[in-house]
């Protein structure tokens, strides 16, 4: 049997048209797709420009009031007393 003829040269053909030609055009592609992506970040819709220039100390939370800290719920919260004094 030639090495033409085996059962591995129309894969190893197929290998090789996959590395040479199906993966630089892959690359290409993806290539044009990040650069897409790119341009399409970089670009600023009008309510996102608007928002992006904000007073100092909101765009941090620094600006955020603190909730105030919650301690354990008590058992008669809200109910009037009922203990005489």
């Amino acid at each position: 049997m030639t090495a033409g003829s085996s059962p591995w040269s129309s894969k190893w053909k197929k290998l090789h048209t996959v590395l040479t030609h199906d993966m630089a055009q892959a690359i290409a592609d993806l290539a044009q797709i990040v650069n897409t992506l790119a341009s399409y970040a970089d670009m600023a819709t009008p309510a996102a420009a608007a928002n992006s220039v904000r007073p100092a100390g909101q765009n941090s939370a620094e600006g955020i009031a603190a909730a105030p800290e919650a301690g354990p719920p008590t058992p008669n919260a809200g109910k009037p007393s009922t203990a005489s004094g």
